[in-house]
């Protein structure tokens, strides 16, 4: 009976994953990111993800800045950082 009653009251705090942390943050491309090879990888918050733009005809080369836009499985998906 008191069971369901706590229950209610005590719910873990939801915590973010480390993919939902990188979200809106900067970063450095290490590989070239080009869709239609299927290349590219950015280093951002001192760890390597696997990126794709989110314009498939955009070339991001190696050294530019750019901005993680969302999580897709295993790969950030980023567009060119703008001032």
């Amino acid at each position: 009976m008191t069971r369901p009653f706590i229950k209610r009251f005590i719910r873990p705090k939801e915590s973010k994953t480390n993919a939902d942390r990188i979200v809106g943050f900067r970063a450095v491309v290490l590989e070239e990111i080009d869709n239609l090879h299927g290349t590219g990888s950015i280093e951002v918050d001192g760890k390597i993800w696997t990126a794709r733009s989110v314009m498939d005809n955009d070339i991001l080369p190696a050294g530019s800045e750019v901005l993680v836009e969302r999580i897709e499985g295993v790969k950030a998906m980023v567009r060119k950082y703008k001032l």
